[in-house]
């Protein structure tokens, strides 16, 4: 989504075990476009990993996602799915008898 919003090629990089590295991306990315190259952090707030990609070889590195709405608006979301599934499987279960 990221790629088809900005119109740019977009690699995947990992600033934990996973490969490729947010290094390894970055280089990849470099090489093939021969400019600079921006870290998008998808990351909620800021510490080790963000760290991680501030020491990192790309030109700019975002900010994390931290308190914005969409954040919140999602877990809401996310919450009232989840709680709604719950609801679902004790009503469920409810009817359930054990011999």
């Amino acid at each position: 989504m990221l790629a088809a919003h900005r119109g740019a090629t977009v690699v995947a990089g990992f600033a934990s075990a996973a490969y490729p590295t947010v290094d390894e991306a970055v280089t990849f990315l470099a090489d093939l476009t021969a400019g600079p190259v921006a870290v998008a952090a998808y990351l909620l707030a800021p510490g080790l990993f963000h760290d991680q990609l501030w020491l990192s070889s790309g030109t700019w590195v975002s900010a994390p996602l931290g308190d914005h709405p969409a954040v919140a608006d999602l877990i809401v979301e996310r919450f009232r799915d989840a709680a709604g599934q719950l609801a679902g499987s004790r009503e469920a279960l409810a009817g359930v008898r054990c011999s």
